[in-house]
């Protein structure tokens, strides 16, 4: 029986046939038993016996369970990645993987929150649940325009007139920016880890008059 560690937890039970077994002797009437053997923390095995394997020494090897991981966050969308030692696993939402025991480093990573890391020592068949609780990432936008009283619509609020530097938390953000008889321009802006603080410099363009 192995691994040493398997041997004071396991149990070996008749299977199949008719057979019973003293100490560590199998004696069997059928001529292909089977038995059953388990050990906490193990995954089970069933072993069939034929007439070869009679007067000999039988070893079975059990294998450890895997631990498994199940990992969400407090963010809603799909777009975080998930690392174990440093490797990225999955994209998802949430992530549920089986690991050999041992200790690993955990990572929840998303494009608008600040990385969240947790240490953990995983046993044979252990469940190990956990949110991580991530944290927005601080950036900022600077706008300069031209002419430079333009106004800055950021997600629809109008905060006056260019220049302006904003802090930002992580993510995705509308901006527009508007000056009456100039052509509205219209933008899209990503405050994430990779890149924080960002810059944009809007030259407007006069309307084109009308002809009738």
């Amino acid at each position: 029986m192995g691994p040493d560690d398997a041997v004071p937890l396991s149990s070996i039970q008749v299977h199949k046939g008719i057979a019973f077994i003293i100490g560590e002797t199998l004696y069997s009437v059928s001529p292909s038993p089977a038995i059953f053997v388990s050990a906490e923390g193990f995954k089970s095995v069933t072993q069939s016996l034929n007439n070869n394997d009679f007067g000999k020494v039988l070893s079975v090897t059990l294998q450890p369970l895997p631990a498994t991981v199940e990992l969400t966050t407090s963010i809603t969308d799909d777009k975080t990645s998930w690392f174990i030692n440093g490797e990225k696993l999955a994209i998802a939402k949430a992530f549920d993987y089986e690991v050999a025991p041992g200790d690993y480093e955990l990572t929840a990573s998303h494009p608008y929150h600040q990385d969240a890391h947790i240490a953990v020592s995983l046993s044979r068949g252990e469940l190990f649940k956990h949110q991580f609780e991530l944290e927005p990432v601080d950036g900022s936008l600077t706008i300069k325009t031209t002419p430079n009283t333009a106004h800055i619509f950021l997600d629809a609020v109008d905060l006056g007139p260019s220049p302006q530097t904003l802090t930002l938390h992580g993510g995705n953000h509308k901006v527009a920016i508007k000056l009456d008889n100039y052509e509205t321009i219209n933008d899209s802006i990503d405050i994430s880890l990779a890149m924080p603080d960002i810059k944009r410099n809007y030259r407007l363009e006069l309307k084109k008059a009308a002809v009738e």
